[in-house]
């Protein structure tokens, strides 16, 4: 990065389910990714939908309340939207904060960032190792 304000990481979804399906630290890995001051964010639709993950059994489950902990406990911002839908959440947020860095592995929302011009920075996960400046 190549200024000095501090930028805003939002995390989708899947992306919030990563530590525990993975075993990837992603609040340690983005600290080495993003080497300015930043600040992450999720909004409401998000964490409604990790929500109802959470009910459910099996691994994703439990890596939604594995998230849901992370969320809590990293003091990561909930940011309030009449919307219900995640991914439209971050394209409308996006739209209004030029400059968002996202850390998404949903292709679809990625080419739909990039077709709004915004000047959006993604953040991927590969190899389902480490996480990737796309």
């Amino acid at each position: 990065m190549d200024d000095d304000e501090t930028k805003t990481v939002v995390l989708d979804t899947n992306f919030l389910l990563i530590p525990h399906q993975f075993k990837i630290n992603v609040m340690a890995e983005l600290d080495k990714l993003v080497d300015t001051a930043h600040e992450l964010v999720v909004g409401e639709p998000i964490v409604a939908e990790v929500r109802g993950l959470a009910s459910g059994r099996g691994k994703a489950g439990i890596a939604a309340r594995v998230a849901l902990e992370a969320i809590r406990r990293n003091k990561i911002k909930v940011i309030p939207s009449p919307l219900t839908d995640g991914d439209e959440w971050i394209v409308e947020y996006c739209k209004a904060h030029p400059k968002t860095i996202v850390c998404t592995n949903d292709l679809e929302l990625r080419r739909r960032l990039k077709a709004e011009g915004t000047g959006t920075r993604i953040i991927v996960m590969r190899t389902r190792t480490k996480i990737f400046w796309a």
